[in-house]
């Protein structure tokens, strides 16, 4: 059978490797993630020694410096296994616009199970300006865009091409969710939903062949959840403030607890939900399984 991997101009083919490009591929695995996890850890550190006021400033200048170098980082380990970080994909217009409604949609669904099976209160924050607002997204913005170029385009490609993309896909979205813990341990549900949640990223990456519909529904759950719904933290809202303020109270597998949404049955239900159709789609180039291509 002829080899069937995917091929990428400038960069080399999907699939099971072998060689010195492969031998360092495997190397940069724990390297990079190595490199995230202390950068993780270290940020507070640096933090400390930046002057800044004001609560609004402190949380964006702590994102930014957090997030800004580890897409540097992934730029970087890019470069060094030879794969295109950057690719935004096939139709990148339409893809983040489907990623965004996919987002959007998926946290509404979520909320309105927990809701349906929980309570639903009305918190006293809300309302937040729109200079807050846009800069509450802009930061967002750079969360999850720096997120989706490491574990996306950078970690998911190269396991793609050392072992399978549906396997690197599955194992890009384990460890997207051991790096959450970095900053403590989380609720076992939660882990379960942030596998499942790279799980829905990874596969937009996939079928749409980069990072522009990834980024969309990444950024798109977030800013409706956290500016939209004001749902994080659970109970309370966040320093950029949100257009109104609902906190969970019941069941903690419902979104009741501390994690909110994260701990909820009703995303997983939704998550699973989203990702099932999407592996229907064919990959780039008209394939579902690049193992089953004909020779």
């Amino acid at each position: 059978m002829a080899d069937t991997a995917e091929t990428v101009p400038g960069e080399a083919p999907v699939g099971p490797e072998s060689g010195s490009l492969a031998i360092r591929r495997w190397i940069s695995i724990p390297l990079g993630l190595a490199a995230t996890w202390g950068w993780i850890k270290g940020a507070p550190y640096a933090f400390a020694y930046v002057p800044v006021e004001g609560e609004f400033a402190a949380a964006a200048v702590f994102y930014l410096l957090l997030f800004f170098p580890l897409a540097l980082l992934a730029l970087g380990l890019g470069w060094l296994c030879r794969v295109r970080v950057l690719r935004a994909g096939d139709a990148p217009v339409g893809w983040s616009a489907a990623g965004f409604a996919i987002g959007v949609a998926g946290l509404l669904l979520a909320f309105a199970l927990s809701w349906l099976n929980g309570r639903v209160v009305t918190g006293p924050a809300g309302g937040a300006g729109i200079a807050a607002l846009l800069g509450g997204l802009g930061v967002i913005v750079v969360q999850a865009g720096a997120e989706e170029v490491l574990v996306r385009g950078w970690l998911q490609r190269v396991l793609g091409k050392l072992v399978t993309p549906f396997a690197g896909i599955l194992l890009a979205a384990f460890l997207f969710a051991v790096l959450h813990l970095v900053s403590g341990p989380v609720h076992w549900q939660s882990f379960v939903n942030i596998v499942l949640a790279g799980v829905l990223f990874g596969s937009l990456a996939d079928r749409s062949g980069g990072l522009a519909a990834p980024v969309g529904a990444h950024v798109a759950w977030n800013a409706t959840e956290d500016l939209g719904l004001g749902l994080v933290p659970n109970p309370g809202s966040g320093p950029f403030g949100s257009v109104a303020d609902f906190e969970l109270a019941g069941a903690v597998l419902w979104g009741g607890g501390g994690e909110g949404l994260n701990t909820s049955i009703g995303t997983t239900l939704v998550l699973v939900a989203l990702i099932v159709p999407l592996f229907a789609l064919p990959r780039p180039g008209g394939v579902r399984d690049p193992q089953a291509a004909p020779a």
